[in-house]
């Protein structure tokens, strides 16, 4: 008796545990990804900062969302000039990976506005190194954009949002990953100069992984 209770365990133990593991790292991959919501608002306060102050906002985001890319290096464009060199010189565990890792993931825009609410100008980077013209003399306001290209982390979770988004195009409803994340832009960031999806459907085919877009703003007075 005791030894069928003990297969009745393990078998119960066997059919439960995947069910539960999967059901917990998905709870894990959501709250890595509202952490990263949240990197990316402040990559998005940086890069308007840094617009402001001297120029280089593209460089701005990118370091804000190290901490978000992976340490590995995932065969991405490497940032031109000597600034993979400089990031090499930080104390950071694993700084050059996730540097070079970030540049790619991360595009950025910066729009300038006049008092009247008028946009004046507007700089865009990604791949690229040098600094931006320096702003319009008439501008009040400064509103930075970013598009962080996030990395579902558990391969598992991942080929499960793909099944479903497959499910969802058999049913007529859409057809990929975009209909299990998808919310509608805001506003201001509707008129963005990269299409988001688009970005992110061409990286995931790339590199075999599944990413999906991060956009967030910022709105900074000038003086």
């Amino acid at each position: 008796m005791a030894r069928t209770a003990s297969g009745q365990a393990m078998l119960e133990f066997v059919l439960v545990f995947p069910i539960v593991l999967v059901f917990v790292m998905g709870i894990i991959e959501m709250s890595m990804l509202a952490v990263a919501h949240q990197v990316v608002n402040y990559a998005a306060f940086c890069a308007a900062r840094a617009a402001i102050v001297n120029g280089a906002y593209d460089r701005a985001a990118v370091l804000a969302a190290m901490t978000l890319s992976p340490a590995n290096d995932l065969g991405g464009a490497a940032p031109p000039g000597d600034l993979l060199s400089k990031v090499q010189t930080l104390k950071l565990r694993y700084a050059a990976g996730r540097f070079k890792n970030s540049f790619w993931q991360t595009y950025v825009w910066i729009d300038c506005y006049n008092q009247g609410g008028s946009r004046i100008q507007r700089f865009t980077s990604h791949s690229s190194s040098s600094l931006p013209a320096a702003l319009p003399a008439s501008t009040d306001y400064v509103k930075a954009g970013v598009l962080y290209l996030y990395r579902l982390q558990f391969p598992v979770i991942a080929t499960i949002v793909n099944l479903a988004g497959k499910y969802y195009s058999a049913a007529g409803s859409g057809g990929d990953v975009q209909d299990i994340f998808y919310v509608a832009p805001e506003p201001q960031v509707a008129d963005m100069p990269y299409d988001q999806w688009s970005e992110a459907s061409k990286v995931s085919q790339s590199s075999g992984m599944t990413y999906i877009p991060i956009v967030k703003w910022c709105l900074m007075g000038k003086n």
